[in-house]
């Protein structure tokens, strides 16, 4: 909508993670210190702690490009076994030449298991040629601190991932809107910058989003730079995705482990019906773990459409609830004609993606649990 008017070359502010969009706050710069340390020792690893949208998986992005000298391997989410998870980490080291090291990358390393976090964190063969990245919310910490795996992240180097300052969220926005192609022409006025920074308190990805925002009201408004005013007008337009950041602060507890015998396991506790139009597609049952959803092959339900992301969104499934979680998705995800970044279905919810449908049907002997 406004990149002919600011004459940029794409979008300045998406929320889908991308290196050359990294800005190296004091805070990025450090963690990206601690990572190198443990991938230089022998042993042990970086644990990674931020909140939401602070910039963790733009990290790890960078880890995985071209400069990087070692081989990585990369999980964003917990798998379906524990069985599963140490095939993964057998099957990574067995990548690594003889005398090199590896590094295993793990995200969203808050919602894994502890024993998911033993065996990651583990330095035994056959991976113990692999040096680990686990990057997480703060309630990844809570986790590390159980006894089973306080020795394990003791030889860890951490690092915590701090909200940008007032400085760094001008240099943020300056740093995007430049590698959007605004070469170097001021687009955000001194008083706007206070205002994002005013209104998000540094996160990185409320910055992304009320900036874009802005830049739409600037563009409504025929302005040519944008101040204080199109930031208040942003901030009214996506006020939701604000409150759902603050919903977002206390996320449901991990997974369990899915070995045959454990609770949950074999059991559906809800089923998706996935249409196209009025034409029905498939149904899928939910049981306990996580069902990635995009159109990536490597998702557990692939949908080939170009409306969808690579990477568009999951759903956790405990024998409790069923949690929706928007991943990288660049066109959004709806419930009930409501955009969401994170929401606990029900049954009869109807979850829009690109032009496709969910229908969420809940299995539970409650449904309105």
């Amino acid at each position: 909508m406004y990149l002919g008017h600011y004459k940029l070359k794409e979008m300045p502010f998406r929320l889908a993670p991308d290196p050359r969009y990294m800005y190296w706050s004091a805070g990025h710069s450090a963690a990206r210190e601690r990572i190198r340390a443990a991938q230089e020792s022998n042993q042990g690893g970086a644990i990674i702690v931020g909140d939401r949208g602070t910039g963790k998986s733009e990290l790890l992005e960078c880890l995985q490009g071209p400069a990087s000298r070692l081989k990585t391997a990369r999980l964003e989410f917990p798998p379906r076994s524990l069985a599963e998870l140490e095939e993964w980490m057998r099957d990574s080291a067995e990548g690594v030449p003889s005398g090199d090291a590896g590094v295993v990358i793990c995200d969203n390393a808050h919602l894994f298991h502890e024993s998911m976090l033993a065996v990651l964190l583990r330095p035994d063969p056959p991976a113990a040629n692999l040096r680990r990245v686990l990057a997480g919310e703060p309630a990844l910490e809570r986790l590390l601190a159980a006894p089973r795996l306080e020795s394990l992240a003791r030889r860890c180097e951490r690092a915590r991932l701090p909200p940008l300052t007032r400085a760094e969220v001008s240099g943020y926005i300056t740093h995007r809107l430049n590698v959007a192609g605004a070469s170097g022409a001021r687009i955000f006025r001194d008083d706007a910058c206070d205002a994002v920074h005013r209104e998000t308190k540094g996160n990185p990805r409320l910055i992304n989003a009320l900036c874009d925002a802005s830049m739409i009201a600037g563009c409504e408004r025929d302005l040519r730079e944008i101040g204080a005013p199109e930031v208040r007008v942003a901030r009214e337009d996506i006020g939701r995705l604000f409150i759902s950041q603050a919903e977002e602060a206390a996320p449901p507890p991990p997974l369990a482990p899915l070995d045959d015998g454990a609770p949950g396991h074999g059991q559906s506790f809800a089923r998706l019906r996935l249409t196209h139009g009025e034409r029905p597609v498939l149904e899928r049952e939910l049981e306990c773990g996580s069902l990635t959803i995009g159109r990536a092959t490597d998702n557990d339900l692939c949908i080939e459409s170009k409306f969808i992301s690579r990477h568009h969104c999951r759903i956790v499934t405990s024998e409790r609830r069923c949690a929706l979680e928007d991943v990288h998705s660049t066109n959004g995800l709806y419930v009930n004609a409501q955009r969401v970044r994170r929401h606990h279905l029900r049954d009869g919810d109807v979850v829009t993606i690109g032009q496709h449908r969910l229908h969420y049907i809940d299995l539970r002997p409650d449904t309105g649990a």
